[in-house]
């Protein structure tokens, strides 16, 4: 299947979209949930373990719903000509 220069950019900017948001939820849930589990329950590196792993899903899910909501919603006008610009240009030099 061939994308259309319109399909790669969506493509690209809900990839960024997931990225983003990913980075964003786990950075910001990991540092507090790890702290308050050790905290809570006295150094045990189990519950430090699940803190982690609860944030980094709760970041995925967040990355996610962000990459289908750009690709269901379409491409928002603010990132329409960047992105179109960006996905014709080539990303190797085989392709250029």
């Amino acid at each position: 299947m061939k994308f259309t220069t319109e399909d790669r950019a969506l493509h690209d900017a809900a990839q960024r979209a997931f990225i983003r948001t990913f980075a964003q939820s786990a950075g910001g849930s990991i540092a507090p949930l790890a702290a308050s589990s050790l905290v809570l329950s006295g150094g045990n590196l189990v519950s430090l373990g699940i803190a982690i792993g609860g944030a980094t899903v709760t970041g995925a899910i967040a990355g996610l719903a962000a990459y289908l909501g750009m690709v269901g919603n379409g491409l928002p006008q603010a990132y329409a000509e960047l992105a179109l610009e960006d996905a014709t240009r080539p990303r190797h030099a085989a392709e250029e």
